[in-house]
C-alpha cells in the first residue's frame, strides 16, 4: 500500500472502491487498517466480507460444501468447523484449476453456492484460472495445447452458473466479474473470455508467464470487444523476452477503461530484433511513420503502465549513448539531443490540446528481467517533468544499467 497518507483524505465511497481491489490479498487489507486509521473500519469490513475458495481442483468439493453449509447454518464466530462468517459475503475469490484429472472436476455445489438466494450481498467475483497450460506434457507442447473437453465443460458450467445468478433477478442485474488468467495461450482465449448477457467483465489480467508462444494482442482485444463498455482494468504481464505484437495494439475502443498495464511490445519492437539494423532501443513498429500513442488509448484512461523488459534500453538511441549511460557519464550534447525523441510518446499523453484529459498516472518501468538489477539515479529532461507537472499527472520512471549489479530498486529523482 503506497502513498497511504494521501488516501486518508478521500471520501468514504472512493476508499471502499479502492480497497475492494485488494480483496485477493488479505495482507494488503490488514496493512491498510494500520496505514489508514481513518478508514480502518472500511478495510476491516471488506476483509470480513471476502471469501476465497477453490471451485475446481484439489479440495474444491470440501471448500464449496463447507462454505455452503456455513451460509445455510448462519455460522457463528465461535464455530469450530468450516469457514466462519462474520458478515455477509460481498467479495468472492474463486480458483479454477485447469487439470485434466476428472477427479478434480467443478464442485457440484458451486451452482447453488453462487446463486442470489445464498449470496444476496455479493458485489464482485474474481475468477483465477490456474495452470491453464499444464497437462503433464513438456512445456513447449503445453503452449500449443487446447484445454481438454472436461475442462471446457466445467468452465462452461461455471460461467453459466454465474450468468444464471444475474438472470435470476427481475429485472436482471449482471454480476461483476474479474478474470485473472495465468499462462493463457491464443487457442484458449475464446473459451476463457466468453461473453454472457448477465455478466459484466470489469477486469482482465493475463499473465503470459514468459511463455515462448503467447497471445497476439489483437486476438485478446477482439475477444474482449463485447466488454468495451464494462471493462475498467486490463493487465498483461510477464511477456517473454523479445515479444511484440505484429501490429500496434489499439485499446481505444475499450471506452470504460480506467487502468491499463501492458508490455512495451504492444506498441514497440526491439530494433535489434526488427527491421532496423543497429541497436537503437525500442522503436515504433511502423518504420518512419510513428503514429501518436494517443490514437491507441481511450479518453477514459486514468492510469497507464508500460513495462520495458530484457535489453529494451528505453533511453538508448545508439551504441555510443549506451556506453555513456552505463558509465554514468551523460554530458555529450549530441547524445542528449538524440534522446529527446525517446520521450515524445510520453509527452503526447499530457499534451494540453490532444492528450488524455483524465490521465492521473503514468509509469514507465524498465525490467527487471534479471534477479540483480541496479536502478540508475539519473533525472529525465526538465521539459518532460514540467509537462507532467503542468498537467497534474503523476509520473514514475525507472531505468537500470546495462550490467546487473546490486539488485536495488528505486525511482528516478524528480528534480
Amino acid at each position: 500500500m503506497e502513498n497511504c497518507a494521501n488516501l486518508n483524505n478521500l471520501p468514504t465511497e472512493i476508499i471502499e472502491r479502492i480497497l475492494s481491489l485488494f480483496t485477493h490479498d488479505m495482507g494488503d487489507l490488514k496493512a491498510a487498517q494500520i496505514a489508514l486509521p481513518r478508514h480502518a473500519r472500511i478495510a476491516f469490513s471488506i476483509a470480513q466480507s471476502t471469501k476465497s475458495i477453490i471451485v475446481r481442483g484439489p479440495d474444491a468439493v470440501r471448500q464449496c460444501d463447507e462454505l455452503l453449509a456455513a451460509i445455510d447454518q448462519h455460522a457463528q464466530a465461535n464455530s469450530t468447523t468450516g469457514p466462519i462468517l462474520h458478515s455477509p459475503i460481498r467479495f468472492l475469490n474463486i480458483k479454477f484449476y485447469c487439470q485434466p484429472d476428472q477427479s478434480h472436476a467443478l464442485a457440484a455445489s458451486f451452482s447453488t453456492l453462487i446463486s442470489r438466494n445464498k449470496l444476496p450481498a455479493l458485489q464482485d467475483v474474481t475468477l483465477y484460472v490456474k495452470e491453464a497450460l499444464d497437462d503433464g506434457k513438456s512445456c513447449q507442447d503445453n503452449l500449443m495445447t487446447d484445454l481438454g473437453p472436461h475442462i471446457r465443460t466445467d468452465y462452461d458450467a461455471l460461467m453459466n452458473a454465474i450468468d444464471a445468478r444475474g438472470r435470476s433477478q427481475n429485472p436482471a442485474k449482471p454480476t461483476n466479474l474479474r478474470i485473472k488468467l495465468e499462462g493463457c495461450g491464443r487457442r484458449n482465449i475464446t473459451t476463457l473470455l466468453q461473453s454472457k448477457p448477465n455478466i459484466n467483465i470489469k477486469g482482465v489480467s493475463v499473465n503470459l508467464d514468459g511463455s515462448r508462444w503467447s497471445i497476439e494482442t489483437k486476438d485478446l482485444l477482439q475477444q474482449l470487444s463485447y466488454a468495451h463498455n464494462t471493462l475498467t482494468d486490463l493487465t498483461i504481464t510477464n511477456a517473454p523476452q523479445g515479444w511484440h505484437s505484429k501490429q500496434e495494439a489499439d485499446f481505444s475502443k475499450l471506452t470504460a477503461l480506467l487502468s491499463l498495464r501492458v508490455p512495451a511490445g504492444v506498441w514497440f519492437e526491439h530494433a535489434a530484433l526488427g527491421r532496423v539494423g543497429p541497436r537503437h532501443g525500442f522503436v515504433w513498429m511502423t518504420p518512419n511513420s510513428r503514429p501518436s500513442i494517443r490514437a491507441f488509448l481511450p479518453p477514459s484512461l486514468q492510469e497507464l503502465r508500460v513495462d520495458f523488459i530484457c535489453f529494451s534500453r528505453i533511453f538508448v538511441t545508439g551504441p555510443g549513448y549506451q556506453d555513456k549511460l552505463c558509465s554514468h557519464v551523460v554530458h555529450n550534447t549530441a547524445s542528449l539531443a538524440k534522446l529527446q525523441t525517446v520521450y515524445e510518446w510520453m509527452t503526447e499523453l499530457v499534451d494540453p490540446d490532444t492528450g488524455l484529459k483524465k490521465l492521473k498516472r503514468l509509469q514507465v518501468m524498465e525490467g527487471p528481467m534479471m534477479e540483480e538489477t541496479r536502478v540508475l539515479a539519473w533525472s529525465p529532461p526538465a521539459d518532460l517533468l514540467n509537462a507532467f507537472q503542468t498537467a497534474g499527472v503523476e509520473f514514475e520512471l525507472r531505468i537500470r544499467t546495462w550490467a546487473s549489479s546490486s539488485g536495488a530498486r528505486g525511482h528516478l529523482p524528480a528534480d
